[in-house]
C-alpha cells in the first residue's frame, strides 16, 4: 500500500505498464487537504477503461488489480 500526504500540492501515482497479472496495488490519500491524488495508467493500460482515477478525501483509498494488460479496480 501507497500512502499519500499531499503536503500542499496535488499528487500523481503511475501504475506500471504490463504489470504481471495478479499484480495488486493500493493507494490511499492520508490527508484533509483539499488537494487530490490522481492515480494514473503509464501508457497503453487502462483502469476500468479510464487514464485515471482521483482520490479527493481523506481516507479515500483505490485498489487496482493488474489482467497483465489493464488494471481493474476491486
Amino acid at each position: 500500500m501507497t500512502l499519500i500526504d499531499t503536503g500542499g500540492s496535488n499528487y500523481t501515482v503511475k501504475l506500471p505498464e504490463n504489470a504481471a497479472a495478479g499484480t495488486v496495488y493500493r493507494v490511499k490519500k492520508t490527508d484533509s487537504a483539499a488537494n487530490t491524488v490522481t492515480v494514473q495508467r503509464t501508457t497503453a493500460d487502462t483502469i476500468d477503461g479510464a487514464t485515471s482515477v482521483v482520490l479527493y478525501h481523506q481516507y479515500e483509498s483505490v485498489t487496482c488489480l493488474s489482467d497483465g494488460a489493464n488494471y481493474h479496480i476491486i
